[in-house]
């Protein structure tokens, strides 16, 4: 149902920030005031994922099994994910070199957060659709 992928969609992006800020605490990056706006960002972008995953999945044939169907919509969905997730990790993670520490971390925390995005996007939401 609609209302359980909205469920795990939210579930895949709150697992993406907490394993983000874990990965970004272990790499010992100062956390600031600036990662309260954090979270809102990987919304915004894990949502957005999971819209691309679902019409993918929409435009699928519906008389194929559904293992068949998710293959069909990740093949077709992973592509337009990976690039936008991936500009936006290389964009996250080349702003760490930034001379300000605070902007620095943030940069490190959110690189970290949207490659475990991408990560459970494809893996836990594309299993559970």
């Amino acid at each position: 149902s609609r209302a359980g992928l909205a469920f795990l969609c939210v579930l895949t992006i709150v697992a993406a920030g907490a394993s983000g800020y874990g990965l970004g605490m272990w790499a010992q990056f100062q956390y600031t005031p600036v990662h309260s706006v954090l979270p809102f960002v990987i919304i915004g972008i894990g949502v957005d994922d999971s819209f691309v995953i679902m019409n993918a999945l929409d435009r699928t044939d519906p008389s194929l099994p559904n293992a068949e169907r998710i293959a069909q919509a990740v093949s077709h969905a992973g592509v337009s994910i990976m690039v936008t997730s991936t500009t936006d990790f290389v964009a996250f993670a080349i702003s760490v070199s930034s001379a300000l520490p605070a902007l620095s971390a943030f940069c490190m925390y959110a690189a970290f957060c949207i490659l475990m995005l991408l990560i459970f996007q494809v893996t836990m939401f594309s299993a559970f659709a």
